[in-house]
């Protein structure tokens, strides 16, 4: 597999409209337009797809430096000039907090009235507006744009005082936990800070302590993947575009083990995602994963939040982008004018 990439990240095998010229994860890949294409030949001869953080994006694409923008904020798209093209949506991107279940981790956060109350707790009308306009509620951790997504009248509400109520049911005199988050990394333009500080805030008027510990991406990769976090502020995007994806999140599982939640843990959870997993049809997939969600809001250890807005802004000469859950953007739809 490793050498399979490292091939690939250098030379092209496929068939597409563009091939690559050059790739630097860091800075930049080039495409060239192939010539051996087997549709409509592409509207560029070169596509260059630039690695730069998302104020130096809004500044490329405002002095037309660069016809796309691909990573700003819902506030960083406010105002653009007339003459460049925005569109808004959801990104399939669920932003969410996981509880760990492992009391080697936490002696905290296992405990389910906890969890209840840290979902009760948080202001998730608070989220939206920092993540701005375009952005959504999470209802589940399924994106609204899969088959199985819960609908928005199913969403968690903020009730503080259910909250207080949640945590004097579990025991626990004045907790203090510890929330992990990546540092520099920045999910559609919005950054993690400013949504952990918002959650550490809603959190203490519940009577929960929140000591943010942000750390760089790798570090803080390295405790998520391997279950250390006690609390953890991630999010996961679609591998593919089908609910089957988000059985990870279920107990003994690859996310489910990030949050320490081993097989077995929760029984009803497990055979809602075996039968989902084998269902066959649309309508009856639908329910199944729709079931599986109401039962991971009911007792597992995630906290779907939110999903940030995808805004794609591109100069008045490009056409035909428009917002694919998987990867963004397909280049085979990039138009000229």
């Amino acid at each position: 597999m490793t050498k399979a990439e490292q091939y690939l990240n250098t030379a092209s095998a496929g068939s597409g409209p563009y091939t690559i010229e050059s790739f630097n994860l860091s800075s930049q890949v080039v495409l060239r337009a192939n010539p051996k294409y087997y549709g409509a030949k592409p509207a560029y001869d070169r596509v260059v797809i630039r690695n730069v953080e998302a104020a130096t994006q809004k500044l490329n694409v405002q002095r037309g430096d660069s016809q796309v923008a691909l990573n700003l904020s819902g506030d960083q798209v406010t105002g653009m000039p007339a003459n460049l093209q925005v569109k808004k949506t959801a990104s399939a991107n669920v932003i969410f907090l996981l509880a760990n279940q492992d009391s080697s981790v936490s002696k905290t956060t296992p405990n389910a009235k906890f969890v209840e109350a840290l979902r009760k707790g948080v202001d998730y009308a608070g989220l939206l507006e920092l993540a701005g306009e375009g952005s959504t509620q999470a209802p589940g951790i399924i994106p609204s744009q899969l088959l199985g997504a819960l609908p928005q009248d199913q969403a968690a509400k903020r009730d503080v005082e259910g909250a207080k109520a949640a945590l004097a049911a579990s025991g626990l005199s004045n907790p203090t936990v510890k929330l992990e988050f990546p540092s520099e990394l920045t999910v559609n333009g919005l950054s993690f800070q400013p949504l952990a500080e918002r959650i550490q805030a809603n959190l203490k008027e519940v009577g929960i302590t929140v000591d943010l510990a942000p750390a760089p991406v790798t570090t803080a990769l390295d405790n998520y993947r391997n279950g250390k976090e006690e609390l953890g502020l991630w999010y996961w995007g679609p591998d593919y575009p089908d609910p089957s994806d988000y059985l990870a999140f279920l107990p003994g599982k690859l996310v489910g083990l990030r949050a320490g939640w081993k097989d077995g843990a929760d029984k009803a959870v497990s055979a809602a995602g075996d039968k989902a997993a084998t269902t066959i049809g649309d309508e009856a997939r639908k329910a199944a994963y729709a079931d599986v969600q109401t039962k991971l809001n009911a007792s597992g250890p995630f906290i779907p939040l939110i999903q940030p807005s995808q805004n794609i802004v591109t100069a008045a000469s490009v056409t035909g982008l428009e917002y694919h859950p998987v990867w963004t953007v397909d280049l085979a739809d990039l138009g000229a004018k």
